[in-house]
């Protein structure tokens, strides 16, 4: 009796302290500012905003701030945007621009909601960040509370998930044997995108 109790007092904890974090009231969190370009669906007008986010304590961008909407000022008025309505974002992150665009465009099945585009040429990388089911468990095994998918597609051709990163390069980038020991000597996000910028030139 006294561990079945035990065990709905931490289920209960645990749900409520996932709820927050969810929710962005967690003190992990502080809220920012952000000078942003919106292209909506079905527009061509470039709407400039200022794009509210969150971020940790330690001052990285929690990338859920867009999960579902993208909270907005205008003209000191706050408001909202559907993320399903916005076909493309940009703004800058620590003197970093950071571009997001919807994945109605990267013809992939059960697409949803906006993607970032970590690299854009002859080959493309689209970033893709969801929910975990328990968020604060999740940061405290990751440091983050989202999960990532990575997509890399080859000009004219589908985006391929690219969960074992060196082995998808190897695969997109066979017409390029020089790149073979870099991809496999790949260790960082960063040593991955010299592949993308090497394959460009």
């Amino acid at each position: 009796m006294v561990k079945q109790l035990s065990l709905r007092i931490l289920i209960i904890f645990f749900s409520i302290l996932n709820y927050y974090e969810t929710n962005a009231q967690f003190p992990f969190y502080n809220r920012d500012k952000l000078d942003a370009k919106i292209i909506l669906y079905n527009s061509t007008d470039t709407v400039e905003v200022k794009v509210i986010v969150r971020r940790t304590m330690e001052g990285a961008l929690d990338e859920l701030s867009f999960y579902n909407v993208v909270k907005y000022e205008k003209d000191g008025k706050k408001d909202s945007y559907p993320e399903a309505r916005i076909d493309y974002m940009e703004f800058i992150d620590y003197d970093k621009k950071r571009i997001y665009v919807t994945s109605r465009k990267t013809d992939i099945k059960n697409a949803r909601g906006l993607w970032e585009v970590k690299y854009k040429g002859k080959l493309t990388w689209y970033r893709e960040y969801y929910p975990t089911l328990f968020p604060l468990y999740y940061r405290l095994l990751h440091g983050t509370n989202y999960g990532t998918r990575d997509f890399f597609v080859r000009e004219g051709e589908m985006p391929v998930n690219a969960k074992q990163r060196k082995i998808t390069l190897l695969q997109l980038t066979s017409d390029r044997p020089d790149l073979v020991s870099r991809i496999r000597a790949i260790k960082t996000e960063h040593d991955a995108l010299q592949i993308f910028r090497l394959y460009d030139i």
